[in-house]
């Protein structure tokens, strides 16, 4: 099992000004775990929390948020299925 958190940092001197807007980053994780059906597969656990403070709808930003996990998580099993095969593990 592996597993990576994090959690955003002030910094002083990176406040908010009129020309930039920080995002806010609360607590994120990601939990890779073997399926008690099949050790040889791994579940992949992403919770998000972030806000992005823009002018857009918090709606939209959340759904394209969960849309570009998704599409991380379909790019990243792509990459592994085609190591996996280069692999002789």
């Amino acid at each position: 099992m592996g597993a990576q958190s994090s959690l955003q940092l002030e910094m002083e001197g990176l406040e908010d000004s009129k020309q930039v807007r920080r995002a806010e980053n609360g607590p994120t994780c990601i939990v890779l775990r073997p399926t008690a059906e099949d050790p040889t597969k791994t579940r992949f656990t992403w919770l998000l929390s972030i806000d992005l403070k823009g002018w857009l709808p918090k709606s939209l930003t959340d759904q394209v948020l969960s849309q570009s996990q998704a599409d991380f998580a379909q790019h990243l099993r792509r990459h592994l299925d085609s190591n996996t095969a280069a692999c002789a593990c």
